[in-house]
């Protein structure tokens, strides 16, 4: 039998090459240094019953691909019983686009999911003009407040999206996730803004 320490550990582990649940990605490539971007999404998740959110979303690149990603959202979730969300992300290329080739990086962070929540995904894009295409794992290592049985759930997955330039710094997004293990399928759609 593990201790809950090793638990923990082990989860944090598995998270680091894992990918976020119940809250989504919500950008298809990383941000330019320099360049900030404001969204916001509507989302309607499956699981049984269907549960709607409301996210905010908003990003700083800092250079060299690497950029910081903060997340609130308003509604009620698998894990989420407090009707409000919070998340941050730290994006990490790993192949960085360009020349027609398909960019991936992997995102880090942590958020209010559960009793909190370490979260990541690996999301590769391409870039097709007007349009970018990504795709990716979508997870987290979330701790539950769950007496009668385990204390760590492992929601996971597989999103697919599209961002859409519509006029020089308004953009459109549309995503969706495939639910692979203890999670939701889901569908989102909004807008994102980019300055400067």
């Amino acid at each position: 039998m593990h201790s809950p320490t090793t638990t923990y550990v082990c989860a944090g582990i598995l998270a680091l090459f894992a990918g976020t649940a119940q809250a989504e990605v919500f950008r298809s490539a990383p941000l330019n240094g320099g360049k900030f971007s404001l969204g916001m999404e509507p989302e309607i998740a499956f699981n049984g019953d269907t549960d709607a959110s409301f996210f905010l979303h908003g990003g700083f690149g800092v250079g060299r691909g690497y950029g910081l990603h903060v997340k609130i959202g308003f509604g009620r979730s698998q894990f989420n019983d407090d009707d409000v969300y919070f998340g941050g992300m730290l994006d990490i290329p790993l192949v960085r686009d360009g020349r027609g080739y398909p960019g991936l990086y992997v995102a880090v962070g942590g958020s209010t999911l559960g009793e909190g929540a370490i979260d990541s995904h690996l999301i590769v894009h391409n870039d097709f003009g007007r349009v970018t295409l990504y795709g990716g794992i979508d997870d987290a290592v979330v701790f539950v407040d769950n007496p009668s049985g385990n204390d760590v759930a492992f929601p996971v997955e597989v999103v697919f999206g599209a961002e859409f330039t519509v006029s020089g710094p308004f953009h459109l997004l549309l995503e969706g996730g495939i639910d692979l293990h203890d999670s939701a399928n889901f569908i989102s759609g909004g807008m994102k803004f980019y300055f400067p």
